[in-house]
């Protein structure tokens, strides 16, 4: 979904939950569009799960709700 809608964060949050609390206990992501950055430091944030994300993509840093928790290539 382009506009960010519940179907969109449920399968971000699922996948958040997935693997950070999954056999691999991954620290941090790779998103390959802010969206699914921002979405999925939301999802963190909404299970206190510490999280790492790089992406790149081109919204300015500001745009994202933690950027210091966002590598930026």
């Amino acid at each position: 979904e382009r506009e960010g809608g519940l179907r969109f964060r449920q399968a971000v949050e699922d996948a958040t939950l997935t693997l950070v609390r999954g056999r691999a206990g991954a620290t941090a992501v790779f998103c390959v569009q802010d969206m699914l950055a921002a979405a999925a430091l939301e999802a963190a944030d909404a299970q206190g799960l510490p999280l790492e994300v790089s992406t790149f993509n081109d919204w300015p840093a500001p745009m994202l709700r933690h950027p210091w928790r966002v590598h930026r290539i």
